[in-house]
């Protein structure tokens, strides 16, 4: 079994059609367990995103089970003020992690000022700055799919994280073999 410390279906549907690309997690039935993060409603910085994913990993953990945990958050571009949007996937084994990150994208100004500012998150951002009247477009699209014109989704978008994350477990001849 596969646990998704989410019920945001985009986040379950993802974890669902990743595990069906491997043979080894075919078989694993996936199932959403509303968690809490533990951090902020809005990961301000690329460590609190990661946490955010960690915590969610391990509170929707069962003895014999994998969990997956999945946040968006922010990570400042060095040297600029510019801030890029990310996905971190933690996939928890009741003992390690295997960590894992989506592309990321730059978010506009105005965006950036009602979060720093103004303690929105990303959805209520773009709600405010009229980008979307979509109250909450992290359970759709995502903001990523309303910037590229749906050609990246947000499920393809924490694809991305959880493929990347699979790495180690998918190749542990290149990561757990003794020197």
């Amino acid at each position: 079994m596969i646990i998704v410390g989410s019920k945001n279906p985009c986040k379950v549907q993802s974890v669902e059609e990743i595990v069906a690309e491997y043979d080894q997690y075919v078989s694993f039935t996936v199932t959403g367990k509303p968690v809490a993060s533990g951090v902020s409603e809005q990961p301000l910085t690329l460590e609190e995103t990661i946490l955010g994913a960690k915590n969610r990993a391990k509170k929707a953990y069962e003895a014999g089970s994998m969990s997956v945990g999945l946040e968006d958050g922010l990570m400042q571009l060095p040297g600029i003020d510019e801030y890029m949007n990310v996905n971190i996937c933690a996939i928890y084994d009741g003992h390690e992690y295997s960590l894992g990150m989506s592309s990321g994208f730059t978010l506009p100004k105005q965006c950036v000022d009602l979060i720093l500012n103004h303690g929105r998150d990303l959805s209520q951002a773009m709600n405010e700055s009229g980008m979307t009247d979509d109250d909450d477009i992290g359970q759709s699209e995502g903001a990523i799919g309303l910037f590229t014109g749906m050609r990246v989704t947000r499920k393809e978008y924490c694809k991305q994280s959880i493929r990347t994350a699979l790495i180690p477990l998918t190749k542990p001849e290149y990561f757990f073999a003794t020197l």
